[in-house]
C-alpha cells in the first residue's frame, strides 16, 4: 500500500441513468449515460508520501512484533495447560489407589465388625472416607475437564 502512493492513479467510471435530465421542454424521462475518465500524477509533494510510507511500515512492524508476542503467550498457555492436565490425570490415578485403599479398609473393618471387633463408628468413619476419596476423584476430574475446555478455546476448537 506505501508503494502505491508513488504511482500514477487512473480512475475510470461509467454511470446510466433514467431520469428526467431538464434538458428538453416536453420533460420527458430519458436515458442517457455519463462516462469519465481521470489521471493523477503527484510530481511534488513535499515528502508526504515518503512519511506515509515510513509510518505504514512502523505499523507493519509493530503488528509483526504483536503477533509474535501473541504467538508466544498462546504457547506458554497451552504448555501450562498441559502441564496442569497431566498434574490431574496424576492425582486421579493418585485418588483411584486411595479409593481402593480405602475400599480394603473397610472391608477389614465389616469383617471385624462381623467379629465383634470392630464398632458401628468404624464403619461409619471408613465410609466417610471412601465417600471423601470419591469425592476427591469426581473433583479430579472436573478440574481435568475444565483444563481441557480452556485448552480447546485456546487452540480454538471451541464451536466447531
Amino acid at each position: 500500500m506505501a508503494q502505491s502512493l508513488y504511482y500514477p492513479q487512473f480512475y475510470a467510471q461509467a454511470e446510466y441513468h433514467y431520469a428526467n435530465p431538464g434538458t428538453n421542454i416536453v420533460s420527458e424521462w430519458q436515458s442517457y449515460y455519463t462516462a469519465g475518465i481521470s489521471f493523477s500524477l503527484n510530481l511534488w509533494d513535499w515528502s508526504e508520501n515518503k512519511e506515509k510510507n515510513n509510518l505504514v511500515q512502523q505499523q507493519l512492524f509493530y503488528n509483526e512484533i504483536k503477533k509474535s508476542d501473541i504467538q508466544l503467550a498462546t504457547q506458554q498457555d497451552i504448555k501450562s495447560l498441559l502441564e496442569q492436565i497431566n498434574t490431574c490425570e496424576n492425582q486421579i490415578l493418585l485418588a483411584n489407589k486411595l479409593i481402593d485403599q480405602e475400599n480394603s479398609r473397610l472391608n477389614l473393618i465389616t469383617l471385624k465388625y462381623n467379629q465383634s471387633q470392630a464398632t458401628t463408628t468404624d464403619i461409619l468413619d471408613s465410609e466417610a472416607k471412601l465417600t471423601e476419596a470419591n469425592l476427591k476423584k469426581e473433583i479430579y476430574h472436573l478440574n481435568k475437564n475444565i483444563l481441557i475446555l480452556n485448552l480447546e478455546t485456546i487452540c480454538g476448537m471451541i464451536g466447531e
